[in-house]
């Protein structure tokens, strides 16, 4: 069965009340704490979803739903590449707003929210893709967009457990005072050991053994040759070095012993 547990101990001390949409931001109402409903594949959140729809809250709730941008993303030439080289691609096109989705998104006709209001109150990945086709949109940072205002927002777990991913929605999700509930919650430890580990191959070694090898030969030329690159005296070298004639001699020694 799920887990269920606060995200944190903030609890608000009167009665809660449902949230309205339509009151100002200076409201000092007590709101309905966010849920965080987090699986560990995107199939098992479609799922949830779904079933989600068919119950009596299908029509008195709204959701979000994240995913990544290999299941969003509408631009062509961002996702053609993996995962890595898309999140990458997203960022440098985003920034330079080469990209028609998200300006459209942002800066068009659909800024401040329009479009995450036109969703059907708990839309699935498909629903948003196919409105971001429609509407010329990008679907990715729309669900985000979805989520300020939800009362559930469906994540898969490495949204939820991993520090960086989990800083970038800062401003997409309430975290204070969320409720959260991990699906599957046996999954946790390994998905959570995934998030904090990296592979680290051969190539890696030997592009690293590499490069260390030509700053040994770089910084004995400049030793060599009296300097320690551009510009006036040693500067670049340590204070205790910079100066001394010894100095510059053990670390000649070191770099070619290592060598």
């Amino acid at each position: 069965s799920p887990l269920t547990l606060p995200l944190s101990n903030a609890y608000l001390p009167q009665p809660l009340i449902p949230r309205d949409s339509s009151a100002p931001n200076d409201s000092k109402e007590p709101q309905l704490p966010q849920i965080i409903y987090s699986s560990r594949t995107h199939s098992q959140l479609t799922q949830v979803v779904r079933e989600l729809k068919g119950t009596s809250y299908g029509t008195r709730l709204k959701s979000a739903i994240l995913s990544s941008r290999q299941q969003t993303c509408l631009n062509p030439s961002v996702n053609k590449l993996g995962p890595s080289g898309s999140n990458m691609a997203c960022r440098v096109v985003t920034l330079s707003k080469k990209c028609k989705w998200y300006n459209n998104l942002k800066f068009g006709k659909f800024k401040g929210g329009v479009a995450a209001a036109a969703l059907p109150p708990i839309p699935d990945i498909e629903e948003i893709v196919s409105f971001g086709r429609e509407n010329v949109v990008c679907p990715f940072f729309l669900s985000r967009d979805a989520g300020r205002d939800a009362d559930i927002v469906f994540m898969p777990y490495n949204y939820l457990l991993d520090p960086d991913t989990r800083k970038s929605l800062t401003d997409n999700v309430r975290w204070e005072g969320a409720i959260v509930i991990f699906d599957e919650a046996h999954n946790v430890e390994s998905v959570s050991s995934d998030s904090c580990s990296f592979d680290l191959t051969m190539k890696n070694l030997a592009d690293a053994n590499l490069e260390i090898k030509r700053c040994q030969q770089i910084c004995l030329d400049m030793i060599d040759n009296g300097h320690d690159g551009p510009g006036a005296g040693n500067s670049s070298l340590p204070g205790s070095l910079s100066n001394s004639t010894s100095g510059k001699s053990s670390l000649s020694s070191v770099l070619a012993e290592a060598k």
